[in-house]
């Protein structure tokens, strides 16, 4: 058990390393909330692999973390907007995650990721349509 229990961290944080070379322009806080959200939705939600999340900048230096499985036509897609945290209300995090679309509140939900303590209740104008067909363009073959 403990060997699996390495070897799901190992992945992780692999996978982790893999995506942020891919999103190498996002700031750190970003990258450190794309990868906790990965991590945390491929271990104990989706299990596969395949299934990631990266980041694009929105609007108005607006970072956005989109998370998929690689398919034109995404499902489910979840959108996230992050935001730095200089006070570190939810420590050790340096950052706020916020669910911008239906799919990433009713994850938000999920045991999983509470440790994220993840605002449902944030409301932005990036268009979700625009900003899905942005992700798919950039990381989907």
């Amino acid at each position: 058990m403990k060997k699996i229990f390495l070897a799901l961290i190992a992945s992780a944080s692999l996978t982790a390393g893999a995506v942020n070379a891919a999103d190498e322009d996002a700031p750190d806080y970003v990258s450190n909330a794309q990868g906790d959200i990965q991590s945390a939705l491929i271990a104990n939600v989706f299990k596969r692999p395949d299934f990631k999340c990266h980041a694009l900048q929105a609007a108005e230096q607006t970072w956005t973390i989109g998370c998929f499985l690689p398919d034109k036509n995404p499902l489910p897609f979840l959108l996230f907007t992050v935001t730095p945290d200089p006070e570190k209300t939810n420590p050790p995090m340096d950052y706020k995650v916020h669910a911008l679309n239906g799919k990433a509140k009713q994850y938000a939900q999920n045991q999983a990721l509470q440790f994220l303590k993840i605002d449902e209740a944030y409301n932005n104008a990036i268009d979700i349509g625009k900003m899905r067909d942005e992700y798919v363009s950039k990381f989907v073959d």
